[in-house]
C-alpha cells in the first residue's frame, strides 16, 4: 500500500515543520518555567558538568564578575579548578541533597532588574578513579546569590562555602 503523495512544494513546508517544532516545544516549555524551576535547573547543569566532564559549561553557569567571598575565588579560577578535576582516569559526580539541597532564601520583587534570587544549595560530590567504585568526595554546601543576565540565572556570588571539607 502506498502512501498517497503530497501536493508539489509542500515537502520543504513539512521538512521546516519537523524542524522548528521541536525549538518551538522547548522555548514554550521554558516559557512557562517559574524563577525557582530555572534556578533548579541551573545548579543541575553544574552538577552535569561535573559529571560530563565539561569545565566549559560549567563555568557558564557563573556570572561574568562571581566571586566567593570566602576565598576570593573568581569565575576564572573557578574553571582552572575545573580543569585540574578533569584528569585523565578520574570521575566526579555531583547531586543535590534530599529534602533540603536546594532551599530558597530571598527572591527579587516582580519588575526589578536586573532578577536576583537567593538560595542555600546542599550537594553531595562523588569521586572515582578508573578502578574504584564512586565513593563520596565533599559534603559541599554553599549560599549563593543568583542574577538573570542575558536571559539566563546565573551564580554571582557564593557566600558560607565550606572550603574547610573540601579534600585537597
Amino acid at each position: 500500500m502506498r502512501l498517497p503523495r503530497l501536493p508539489d512544494g509542500s515537502g520543504r513546508w513539512v521538512l521546516l515543520g519537523l524542524i522548528l517544532l521541536p525549538v518551538a516545544f522547548v522555548r514554550i516549555r521554558s516559557a512557562l518555567m517559574s524563577d525557582e524551576q530555572h534556578i533548579e535547573a541551573r545548579i543541575l547543569d553544574a552538577l552535569e558538568a561535573l559529571e560530563g566532564r565539561n569545565p566549559r559549561k560549567l563555568r557558564r553557569v557563573f556570572a561574568r564578575d562571581y566571586v566567593d567571598e570566602g576565598s576570593g575565588y573568581n569565575r576564572n579560577d573557578i574553571g582552572r579548578y575545573a580543569n585540574g578535576l578533569m584528569a585523565p582516569g578520574e570521575r566526579y559526580r555531583g547531586s543535590l541533597v534530599e529534602p533540603d539541597g536546594l532551599v530558597f532564601v530571598d527572591h527579587s520583587p516582580e519588575g526589578v532588574k536586573p532578577r536576583t534570587a537567593t538560595v542555600q544549595v546542599k550537594c553531595l560530590i562523588e569521586h572515582r578513579f578508573k578502578t574504584t567504585e564512586f565513593a563520596p568526595w565533599w559534603d559541599l554546601e554553599f549560599t549563593a546569590e543568583m542574577i538573570r543576565e542575558d536571559g539566563n540565572w546565573r551564580i554571582h556570588r557564593t557566600s558560607d562555602v565550606n572550603h574547610d571539607r573540601r579534600p585537597r
